[in-house]
């Protein structure tokens, strides 16, 4: 059963036969019948011992084959050009062909993503997509092939259950249009309901990214836009299906970064703990930082990674970024940490999306007596899995050289100072952000525990938001006199790169010291922080000045008010 949240440090144990610094409990990543994961404080707790969720993104999706419905890896697993396999039987094996490596690969969880591709038809009702062997799919109103289905979701529990592997669940996105939610609804009521008693389903996911993917259907800006409140009493509907239909498993969100503050502001929303997403080696220590200090709440990485094709980036950079995101989640007291995805994909020309995964498709790979074998070949990262537990947690979680500047931006700082509107008290962690003129570019920044701020950017910003963990939100529009840093001129000469965004910055210009593969290759490099290394010099630079004043915000609580 879930127990209450205790916030206090937290004492990470890994894997099995390893013991805890402070406690000197072992971890079990194995559940006796009938015991479920539940949180004691910060940590995830199983039988009296910390759990500590080592997990990978998984994608799933479902067949007709010969008049049954079975479940399979997502197309682009395996080789990418189909779903492997000539009959029930094999299709059949090769989830769990996946799951025997991801286990012995070292990571006891994994995190479900797909359920079938779930639309909506033009009924409103909840659809799936049913692939056939050529690879081509067609959508069925779920509560047509309910029964199959649902037989199918069972079968990927019951292979995860086999092979010792915990399950995150994610589901089905909000949806605008008031019928279509109810479908989603109903149809989350089923998935509840049918893992009420499966202490192998540990948590949901209840929304993929909100910062990204709510209220998506629309193209309509203002549409999109929700109030706090608003998320607020979404979530607490979401959390009352869970009282109702799962009370032994927890709730979360897979959070995108600290801006989701403006709208889903995690600090008030009543899910049991907080996952979140983070990419790009400027970013993944600064927000790892931001949400461990000001989200009060037990919190976990579901989504990092770094892409590699062992090109432009190399397996062991990727092996690297690896150690070290680990290390800073334990030491920034993370309850646990997921890794996107299993396998590469090929979605089309975008490098970030395509190699961010553990295993590649070169080739053919055996593992087990009983002659189990991917298509693909496990990376340098996958196979330091096991290693993660040889490091010892020092809990540093200090502020990185870029936490107020992550990106480097050269050009123009704007200064500024956020408090409580109530009390006049300076709000540390606050987050602000900045657009240009036509929106295309942004960039967002914290306050300190005074409460100002150094909001760096290469364009000017005209359009501003600001809102801090439990307090309201502002936007308004700004324009701001500047200064020059060493001559008498307030007009903009020449700005250099005014249209980089963070997609386009490479981590390696802004480090101390270039990671040659010759060091990387080094299994001790484990213990060296190399891809979050970075120069604090090249992080302080602007030529221009100004400042936006002081902005006040004011404390919300949905829980307590009428």
């Amino acid at each position: 059963m879930k127990k209450s949240f205790i916030i206090g440090t937290i004492v990470v144990i890994f894997f099995q036969l390893i013991t805890a610094c402070q406690e000197g409990k072992v971890v079990n990543t194995l559940a006796n019948e009938g015991d479920f994961i539940y949180l004691d404080g910060n940590k995830f707790m199983l039988n009296d011992s910390v759990y500590f969720p080592i997990l990978v993104n998984y994608l799933v999706e479902f067949m007709k084959v010969d008049d049954q419905l079975i479940p399979v890896p997502n197309i682009q697993y395996d080789s990418t050009q189909g779903h492997e396999g000539t009959d029930v039987d094999s299709y059949s094996k090769r989830i769990d062909a996946h799951f025997k490596l991801i286990k012995k690969l070292g990571l006891n969880s994994i995190r479900l993503v797909g359920l079938g591709g779930l639309d909506y038809n033009e009924n409103s009702d909840v659809t799936i997509k049913l692939y056939n062997s050529s690879g081509e799919f067609n959508s069925f109103p779920y509560s047509v092939i309910k029964a199959d289905y649902i037989a199918a979701v069972v079968k990927i529990i019951e292979l995860a259950k086999s092979n010792g592997l915990k399950v995150m669940i994610l589901l089905p996105t909000h949806r605008l249009d008031e019928k279509e939610n109810e479908s989603r609804i109903s149809f989350i009521k089923d998935i509840l309901s049918l893992f009420k008693d499966e202490n192998t389903v540990f948590s949901y996911d209840f929304f993929n990214e909100p910062l990204y993917f709510d209220n998506s259907e629309s193209n309509d800006y203002k549409i999109r836009q929700r109030s706090k409140e608003s998320a607020y009493n979404v979530v607490k509907s979401w959390d009352n299906l869970m009282k109702n239909y799962a009370p032994n498993q927890l709730s979360t969100i897979g959070f995108g970064e600290p801006i989701e503050v403006f709208e889903w502001d995690a600090s008030l929303l009543p899910v049991d703990f907080v996952s979140f997403h983070t990419y790009h080696p400027l970013r993944v220590p600064n927000e790892i930082y931001w949400w461990s200090k000001y989200i009060n709440k037990p919190w976990m990485i579901t989504e990092v990674s770094l892409p590699s094709d062992n090109d432009s980036i190399s397996y062991n950079e990727q092996r690297q970024f690896m150690y070290e995101s680990f290390k800073r989640t334990v030491n920034c007291g993370g309850s646990g940490f997921g890794w996107w995805q299993f396998q590469d994909v090929d979605w089309g020309d975008n490098f970030e999306h395509n190699y961010t995964s553990l295993i590649d498709h070169n080739g053919v790979t055996f593992y087990n007596d009983s002659n189990d074998f991917i298509y693909g070949t496990p990376k340098p990262a996958a196979l330091a899995i096991k290693n993660l537990v040889n490091y010892v947690p020092t809990y540093k979680c200090d502020c990185a050289p870029n936490y107020y500047n992550m990106l480097g931006y050269k050009n123009i700082k704007i200064t500024g100072r956020i408090v409580d509107g109530n009390t006049g008290v300076p709000i540390e962690g606050a987050v602000i952000r900045g657009w240009t003129n036509y929106w295309n570019i942004a960039s967002n920044t914290f306050t300190n525990h005074e409460g100002v701020f150094n909001l760096y950017s290469n364009d000017e910003f005209i359009h501003f938001e600001i809102s801090a963990p439990g307090f309201s939100k502002i936007k308004f529009d700004q324009r701001i006199k500047y200064t020059h840093r060493e001559k008498n001129v307030s007009q903009f000469t020449t700005l250099n790169n005014k249209g980089l965004e963070y997609h386009s910055i490479h981590y390696q210009n802004y480090l101390k010291e270039q990671p040659s593969d010759s060091l990387l290759s080094i299994e001790g490099a484990q213990d060296s922080t190399i891809i979050f290394n970075v120069n604090p010099s090249l992080f302080d630079q602007f030529i221009f000045s100004g400042p936006i004043g002081t902005k006040m915000l004011f404390p919300l609580d949905f829980e307590n008010h009428e």
